[in-house]
């Protein structure tokens, strides 16, 4: 269930701290690792339907709780959702009560189905010490949900470090992308824009868009029929390969309907130091207010604005490695704030 790396960490005999994330991998608990020292643990193996997915959650809780009892963390972070992990957290906390529960809230924590989870603020108030959450808008959202605000800290996300540049780019490309084209890392949920993204795409038919994520998650959202043949489906990629298609791509596309998603390929994106074209939102316009266009969830925006940042990339790119630099130092000084409450907590 979890990476085979993991056998091998487990063998140390030192105490160290644990992340724990339910997916398969997440790349800001990749950025976060040299800072805050833990070691990560990833259970991404799903059954698919959701018929089984509560047989999913009662495997995972059981495997994260042999891993916990093995390894008796004096930090325990945990990526949430999803919340049945809160549990697994609560009950590791009864029996070592020194330790220190770090709660890393995304975004959908605050919104349905999750935030329905029943006990779910109690444990947020009374089992975490620390509430992490990616930025000020959502702090306010959750506060006001119901957040202990003394514990509840912004951490954005720290920019991606880029992984070393092959010899040949286009190799990475994958099989059917022709010059120039853009990576559109899709979660097919329901906050994104996934007719107007294929009906733009249709207005530029010389520039290919790579789609990657399970097209299968979006039930419906579109009709398959409707995929133009300028648009690539790649589906879920590996690590290693999805880092590749960040790094060679001309260009990154994130979308989304709702404001306060933070939309975590624009930090990957800038990690590489890409153009980019966002959906203008306030929160996104806020963040990353350097290196992108910005465009509407209509098809005539969003065609107009991947041939406008093609056309500024060079400038969208400079833009966007000055953008890196301010928001490493911003999080730097994040970060000092939360590992100073875990040095309070006795977890560093």
């Amino acid at each position: 269930m979890s990476r085979s790396k993991q056998a091998g960490r487990e063998a140390r005999a030192e105490r160290s701290a644990v992340f724990v994330v339910w997916r398969a991998y997440q790349g800001r608990v990749d950025a976060m690792q040299r800072s805050f020292e833990y070691d990560a643990f990833y259970y991404g193996r799903s059954f698919g339907s959701r018929l089984w997915r509560t047989a999913e959650y009662l495997l995972k809780g059981l495997a994260t709780l042999g891993l916990l009892a093995r390894r008796r963390p004096p930090v325990l972070w945990l990526q949430l959702p999803p919340t049945p992990l809160l549990y697994v957290g609560a009950v590791y906390k009864a029996v070592s009560r020194d330790a220190t529960l770090v709660a890393d809230c995304h975004n959908s924590l605050f919104t349905r189905p999750w935030i329905r989870t029943p006990g779910l603020w109690r444990l947020l108030n009374q089992v975490a010490d620390l509430a992490l959450v990616h930025n000020e808008y959502v702090r306010a959202q959750a506060i006001a949900l119901g957040l202990d605000a003394a514990r509840c800290l912004v951490l954005e996300t720290r920019p991606a470090t880029p992984a070393p540049a092959q010899a040949d780019a286009d190799s990475a490309a994958p099989a059917g992308a022709r010059r120039p084209w853009v990576l559109f890392p899709a979660g097919f949920d329901a906050d994104e824009p996934i007719e107007a993204f294929l009906s733009a795409a249709r207005k530029v038919p010389d520039i290919t868009f790579v789609v990657t994520g399970d097209a299968r998650r979006a039930r419906g959202g579109y009709d398959d029929d409707a995929v133009p043949q300028n648009v690539v489906l790649a589906g879920w990629v590996d690590v290693a390969r999805y880092k590749a298609f960040v790094r060679t791509a001309d260009l990154i596309l994130g979308l989304t309907l709702v404001e306060g998603i933070q939309l975590s390929v624009a930090n990957e994106a800038v990690g590489y130091g890409k153009a980019l074209v966002l959906s203008d939102t306030q929160l996104l316009r806020a963040l990353f207010s350097k290196g992108a266009v910005y465009v509407k969830p209509d098809p005539d925006d969003i065609a107009n604005g991947v041939r406008t940042a093609l056309a500024r990339r060079s400038e969208l790119e400079m833009e966007a490695i000055e953008l890196r630099a301010e928001r490493v130092e911003r999080w730097t000084k994040q970060a000092a704030l939360v590992e100073e409450r875990l040095r309070m907590r006795g977890g560093r």
